[in-house]
């Protein structure tokens, strides 16, 4: 009676497990695989997308001072509230911007003017709300990879989404270590030459087994960064400022805008420059409050190295004394700063340098593949197994829409770097046009097996290409990228051709068709599955791992 108890059980965790798997699995395979690629957004890509950063940038203090000096003449006293830097460089923006902005309110406008980083040669000046402007800025592959990896370009909704994604990860390592009880045993077992649904199901566990730790981190700070701002701080000043959330937020941040004394005096941003360079690694921004006055106060923003995410250091202008330094995120203090600094960086993997940037990304395309082989392992144990309800065809449809979804988004992702070289004003529209493509292309074939080893292989043509696109198109490229250019466009180049490689030797080693198996069909569906248990020595969750979530 116990063991049945138990069997049963366990069958109630596996169910669990197995369906958050199948209704997540491909939106996990998303968004695990774009914060795979998306962990090399700054700098990396960031370099490798703009061609104003293939040779390095800096910005002349006092040139900067005059620039700023000179177009704040012109400017509407309104629109000195608050007046912005962002400056060029590789962890920073590809342009030079200054930005004139009025106070914060549903009135808000700002003035922005975009000067090349090297010549500081105006560009282009726009004017209107921030969401207008901000909005016409054409998106290159980082910005895109990176927003989608955080909201898939849905706002709100879409931080919802992967924050729930976030707590279905984590609700799926916690049934998964139920059910698989032997689990050091499962970090070695590895049969790939077996059969394709043992290949699917080991790696699945070796996957998730070996990835456990950061599965469960980056499912709690996914959780967390996707439902703080939209969920938890309106439920935090319901309960503790009845609903006021700009009154919780003065509570925790910083008051920032100075009392004004009406004297004016000088800005001097070439000092507040050179005073952030020395304590941070990289300046990023200056935001001064009340320009012109005597009183006014400058926040810089910079990279503190690779052990923290951001620091902000405020300045009295006057005399460029340091009023302060703090540690946050962006211009967050009080109780909320330190936390979003230990949780973008743990998410980010940008707390170590490129070599904790590499073991992310590979753990991040970990999870997307237990992702995909998850919900490989469930249409194979339904459409051809003993567990199935449905005809096989409704089983096919679930895999025609995880082949175009899942290896079509990686055709997508590949055509993108064609895309920012040949068509950079058109780079979010190709990702999606392709992706749609793939999809329809997936459900148009009969054979799933073949249709995904073609998309994947035209992704590694795509990605093998890359470099030689580089050469068509740049002055600087890999091939004489020692002439003075960074050597981060050189390291892509030769990774995207190796990273073709590598799926171009995936997509030939995968089957071209299904390989049948022997099945005993006069077994009952409970014998079959009792039989099967019995052969492998597992418990009965244990073999059916058709979970496809398990730590994504």
């Amino acid at each position: 009676m116990r063991i049945v108890m138990r069997r049963d059980t366990l069958k109630k965790f596996y169910s669990v497990h197995s369906w958050v798997g199948v209704i997540t699995g491909i939106l996990l395979f998303i968004i695990a695989f774009s914060g795979a690629v998306s962990v090399f957004g700054s700098p990396d890509l960031k370099i490798w997308s703009n061609p104003s950063l293939h040779t390095e940038v800096t910005v002349d203090p006092v040139k900067l001072d005059k620039l700023a000096e000179e177009y704040a003449v012109d400017i509407p006293q309104e629109f000195l509230h608050e007046v912005v830097v962002l400056l060029p460089g590789a962890k920073a923006f590809g342009d030079l911007y200054l930005l004139f902005e009025t106070d914060h309110g549903p009135d808000e406008r700002v003035i922005a003017y975009s000067f090349d980083p090297h010549t500081l040669a105006l560009k282009e000046r726009k004017e209107g709300p921030p969401k207008e402007v901000f909005a016409e800025e054409q998106m290159t592959l980082e910005s895109f990879i990176t927003h989608f990896h955080a909201n898939l370009h849905l706002g709100r909704l879409g931080l919802i989404l992967t924050g729930l994604l976030g707590l279905t990860l984590m609700a799926s390592i916690v049934t998964g270590v139920i059910i698989h009880r032997k689990i050091l045993k499962e970090m070695f077992s590895f049969r790939p030459l077996r059969s394709l649904r043992l290949m699917l199901t080991d790696s699945h566990k070796v996957l998730s087994v070996w990835g456990l730790l950061f599965h469960g981190m980056i499912g709690f700070t996914g959780a967390f960064l996707g439902l703080a701002t939209v969920i938890l701080l309106p439920a935090a000043a319901f309960v503790s400022f009845q609903g006021d959330q700009d009154k919780l937020l003065e509570t925790f941040q910083p008051e920032r805008m100075p009392v004004l004394s009406g004297e004016p005096a000088d800005m001097q941003i070439d000092t507040v420059l050179l005073k952030s360079d020395q304590l941070g690694e990289t300046t990023r921004s200056i935001v001064i409050m009340g320009w012109g006055d005597k009183n006014a106060l400058a926040f810089s923003n910079t990279y503190g190295g690779d052990e923290m995410a951001f620091q902000t250091h405020s300045f009295q202008l006057q005399d460029g004394k340091v009023l302060e330094t703090t540690t946050s995120f962006e211009l967050v203090g009080g109780v909320s700063g330190p936390i979003l600094d230990l949780m973008f960086p743990l998410h980010f993997g940008s707390f170590g340098g490129l070599p904790v940037r590499i073991i992310w990304a590979l753990l991040g395309l970990s999870t997307a593949l237990i992702a995909v082989t998850g919900m490989m392992i469930w249409v194979e144990r339904r459409a051809y197994g003993a567990e199935g309800d449905l005809k096989p065809e409704s089983y096919m449809r679930l895999s025609k829409l995880t082949i175009g979804s899942c290896s079509g988004m990686v055709v997508a992702l590949a055509a993108m770097f064609w895309g920012q070289r040949l068509l950079p004003a058109y780079v979010p529209e190709l990702f999606f046009v392709v992706w749609l493509l793939c999809l329809v292309y997936a459900f148009s074939r009969s054979n799933n097996y073949q249709s995904n080893r073609q998309l994947l292989g035209v992704a590694g043509l795509l990605l093998a290409a890359v470099p030689f696109v580089d050469v068509a198109t740049l002055e600087h490229h890999l091939f004489n990228s020692m002439a003075g250019t960074h050597t981060h466009l050189a390291i892509i180049d030769v990774v995207l051709f190796l990273s073709g490689g590598i799926l171009l030797y995936i997509a030939k080693r995968l089957p071209s068709e299904r390989q049948e198996e022997q099945h005993r069909a006069h077994k009952t569906k409970q014998t079959a599955l009792d039989e099967e248990l019995e052969e492998s020595g597992e418990t009965l969750v244990d073999t059916s791992t058709s979970t496809q979530v398990t730590e994504a």
